[in-house]
């Protein structure tokens, strides 16, 4: 999909202004460790209505994602409808808590976690250590920059002796960590 698709989509999706949430500038990054992963089965960690999850869609044309958040499928009927609408049978929301998270996906290896849920120390660990029971080639995690989340995100990462391949310091940042 071209540039002009994503923000099409970005716009029919984000119709308006919400807080935490990885926009346009964050899509190239994401869409970019995708594609370098050749990812094909990815779990997002985090979901808040969608943008993400449209980009993380948009790297090929025949990837699957696995969301998984804490919101209910109320709160996210809109966004879920409309990538499911627009990605048929490569979407998927699933409802829960990541501290469960290996219980509540329907796959038992995934190519690339996005991880942007709970950025507590504790939260970043658990989502770490059940990423890694998936195999992934890949883990990327947003935030990496941000003032009250960075230093428990680079703890994690080197606490489980990740290497940073890449990052991005657009917003409050990513990082790109290969396996």
């Amino acid at each position: 999909m071209t540039q002009q698709n994503y923000d099409e989509l970005y716009a029919q999706l984000t119709s308006h202004p919400t807080v935490g949430e990885t926009g346009p500038p964050h899509a190239e990054f994401l869409m970019h460790a995708a594609r370098q992963s050749n990812a094909k089965v990815i779990v997002e960690i985090g979901f808040n209505r969608g943008s993400s999850a449209l980009s993380l869609l948009m790297s090929s044309d025949d990837c699957v994602v696995y969301s998984v958040d804490i919101r209910t499928p109320e709160e996210v009927r809109a966004s879920c409808d409309f990538l499911t609408a627009q990605f048929p049978n490569r979407f998927h929301y699933i409802h829960g808590n990541s501290r469960e998270l290996l219980s509540l996906l329907p796959i038992s290896n995934a190519d690339l976690v996005f991880i942007d849920g709970d950025h507590s120390y504790d939260g970043v660990r658990n989502d770490v250590e059940q990423s890694l029971q998936l195999n992934p080639r890949c883990i990327v995690f947003d935030d990496y920059y941000h003032g009250s989340h960075r230093h428990d995100i680079q703890r994690v990462i080197d606490e489980f002796q990740l290497v940073v391949a890449e990052t991005s310091d657009i917003g409050c940042g990513q990082a790109f960590v290969n396996r």
